[in-house]
């Protein structure tokens, strides 16, 4: 009995559609910063332990509320958003540096500048929570 089905066509060999192009030519990576790392490092460290620093001084804002009571009537939903803030703003702003620091530094580009930012934006959120406490106590 023969197989009713035809021979299979023998493989082509792949044929390219034109002339052989290399692959294109990365520029080498730039060189790792071993100082900008170390730099970026420690103040990240320093950041970190300013925001344990600031947390618990932050807590004190609960202390604007000692006027309240009697005739005083105090806002206490703004002065507990003040004081939500001002604790924990050091912590969002430190989590933020800290994952851009490290995008900065695995793309091998400098850094050290991004804990150095945190600061003045941490200062204002800061300010914005001393602010937003000390306005739920009426003048």
């Amino acid at each position: 009995m023969s197989d009713p089905r035809p021979d299979p066509a023998p493989p082509v060999p792949y044929a390219p559609y034109g002339p052989a192009v290399p692959p294109p030519v990365r520029p080498p990576a730039p060189r790792s910063r071993p100082l900008d790392v170390t730099v970026t490092i420690l103040l990240l460290l320093v950041l970190a332990m300013g925001a344990l620093v600031a947390s618990f001084f932050g807590l004190f804002l609960g202390m604007v509320s000692d006027g309240c009571g009697g005739s005083v009537q105090c806002d206490t939903g703004r002065i507990g958003a003040g004081i939500l803030v001002a604790t924990g703003s050091p912590w969002v702003v430190l989590l933020i540096a800290t994952c851009w620091s490290t995008v900065r530094m695995v793309r091998r580009r400098v850094a050290f500048w991004v804990p150095l930012l945190a600061v003045p934006v941490w200062a204002g959120l800061l300010a914005l929570g001393v602010a937003l406490a000390v306005s739920g106590v009426p003048s």
